[in-house]
């Protein structure tokens, strides 16, 4: 598998479950050919939930594999949260007392998904199906983010008193998931209009923006960037951050995920990426597709609609 911020954040409320569930079991994260951020940006959030994390270790990357036991290691229950036919068949070796798996409708699995029980349509709902198969219940999710406390008071110094903010995450992993800037540009002068405050969330690739954005909406706050350009605190900060929003729009991004996070009302703008697969599974969030009109390309989203959806979710 392979872990970034909204890969793992999305499964995050199914692990933290479990845990709760079952504090005495032993869990175990391996991600096969790439990082894992509960290793690294996420850590602090894996602390005390997983109880180990293993993350570039090439198991299921390669159909050699088949031909040894990829790990000594004997585990209860192996959970394959990937669907590939080679991740599966390698992951199947691995010494265990139950396997989990859904690929080829749970074929290689030894515990079949129920005949009444529907297929999954999100990423969230696919992963607590199959840990739910495991443990033979059904996992509540939790889906509340803990936070050191040192970076909710450091929040609220960045977004202080209760000024109603609105944020926005223009920025995402490839182009064609961007949502215009002008666009959001434009729903930040209307929010600055009715008396709101803009917040915008700029990741490292979208850092040279500041200046412009800040140019066209001069009240616009960027509180994960200091005075001197520097970035300011992690993954946890921004899902702070986010606490202290009244809304916000976002595209299908880590960002995105990272302010759904936060709990508070999000719209999410999709374009070429499935709107059910990837929801966020966190607060009151709506999504808005490309594919609504007919499109996949994000620059025919009209800001006029995402507008009213911002006002409709503000007024709820």
């Amino acid at each position: 598998m392979e872990d970034r911020i909204g890969d793992a954040l999305t499964k995050w409320p199914v692990i933290a479950g479990l845990k709760r569930a079952h504090p005495d079991i032993t869990i175990v994260w391996m991600a096969g050919r790439h990082r894992s951020v509960f290793k690294r940006e996420l850590a602090a959030l894996a602390a005390g939930v997983l109880d180990e994390v293993h993350d570039v270790c090439g198991l299921g990357t390669r159909w050699n594999e088949l031909l040894r036991k990829p790990l000594a290691r004997h585990f209860d229950i192996v959970i394959a949260t990937e669907s590939k036919l080679r991740s599966t068949l390698v992951l199947r070796r691995v010494p265990n007392r139950l396997f989990i798996s859904s690929t080829y409708n749970f074929l290689f699995s030894d515990r079949k998904r129920p005949p009444n029980a529907s297929e999954p349509k999100s990423v969230f709902s696919r992963f607590a199906q199959l840990v739910s198969l495991a443990l033979g219940e059904k996992i509540v999710p939790l889906r509340e983010i803990p936070l050191p406390h040192d970076l909710t008071l450091l929040a609220a110094d960045r977004l202080p008193g209760k000024a109603p903010y609105i944020g926005f995450v223009p920025g995402a992993g490839g182009k064609d998931k961007q949502w215009p800037l002008n666009n959001y540009l434009q729903l930040a002068r209307l929010q600055t209009e009715r008396g709101r405050c803009p917040v915008f969330f700029l990741g490292p690739e979208e850092v040279q923006w500041r200046a412009h954005v800040r140019s066209t909406i001069p009240s616009a706050l960027f509180p994960e960037w200091g005075a001197e350009g520097q970035q300011i605190g992690n993954p946890l900060l921004t899902i702070a951050l986010a606490k202290r929003l009244n809304g916000a729009v976002a595209n299908d991004s880590g960002g995105g995920h990272l302010i759904a996070a936060g709990g508070n009302p999000l719209i999410t703008l999709f374009g070429p990426t499935s709107a059910e697969k990837f929801e966020p599974p966190y607060g009151k969030h709506r999504a808005i597709s490309a594919r609504d009109f007919g499109v996949t390309a994000m620059e025919f989203i009209p800001v006029a609609n995402v507008d009213a959806e911002l006002e409709n979710m503000l007024r709820s």
